[in-house]
């Protein structure tokens, strides 16, 4: 029963990372900064680079301070700059399906998925957070799944 259950984990995180991959690989590794302060280490919060302010305060009629938490825009005066490093030096990454199995196994545990799910969702919302609630929702407690009899 324990290599049954051991068996379903292992096929659920490899077909998660595999989807992860696919859909979230290089997301990580844009962050906003200043002009006349590029951080070095890499650190700053996560941008979605695709985001456009014009467009997006046109499709959704609204400011651009309440777009920036949404859509991953960077503030006024910085800009969204590409970093060789993930966040938390590579450690949280989607480059790779063995790099994504750390970012995998911290939401199965539940120790700091809410802050990669953010990370992630500032750069694919609204997808990442329905990524998430999916990984969470069939994966947490495999034997009780509701699509295992």
């Amino acid at each position: 029963k324990v290599g049954t259950v051991f068996l379903l984990v292992a096929f659920f995180l490899i077909i998660s990372a595999l989807l992860s991959v696919e859909f979230f690989q290089g997301s990580l590794h844009f962050r906003c900064h200043t002009q006349d302060h590029i951080r070095a280490d890499g650190s700053g919060r996560v941008c979605n680079r695709q985001a456009s302010i014009h467009s997006a305060a046109s499709a959704f009629g609204t400011s651009h301070a309440t777009l920036e938490a949404t859509l991953g825009l960077c503030p006024a005066r910085a800009r969204c700059i590409f970093h060789a490093t993930a966040p938390y030096n590579g450690l949280i990454s989607f480059d790779s399906v063995m790099q994504a199995f750390i970012p995998l196994l911290l939401t199965l545990t539940f120790d700091e998925y809410s802050e990669i799910m953010y990370m992630l969702a500032s750069t694919h919302y609204p997808s990442a957070i329905i990524f998430f609630v999916l990984v969470v929702a069939l994966g947490v407690r495999p034997h009780r799944s509701p699509l295992i009899p």
